[in-house]
């Protein structure tokens, strides 16, 4: 009699299993497949004492034009940072 429960939890287990390692298959294939990603610079900051700022901090929102606004940490007017603009040709420029 017992030797049937324990087939009975060997073979749950060994479902299981199966399913455990089926799901991790998928989840390496899916990673696998994923397409490199290529990184482009838009606009390069011209530093500190400049009037557009650097160090660019946070992330960037976008608008439905494909204008992004962001903030540097430091330079501006007063070396407190900025908020700025990009256009969608890469054109910045400084709103505060």
């Amino acid at each position: 009699m017992n030797t049937k429960r324990r087939g009975r939890g060997a073979s749950r287990r060994g479902r299981l299993g199966t399913l455990l390692g089926a799901a991790l298959v998928a989840l390496v294939g899916f990673s696998s497949t994923s397409a490199a990603q290529q990184l482009t610079v838009l606009y390069s900051f011209t530093g500190s004492g400049s009037g557009d700022g650097a160090n660019p901090q946070a992330g960037l929102i976008a608008d439905p034009a494909g204008n992004l606004y962001g903030t540097t940490l430091n330079g501006g007017a007063g070396g407190q940072g900025t908020v700025f603009q990009l256009d969608p040709s890469g054109n910045p420029t400084v709103l505060q």
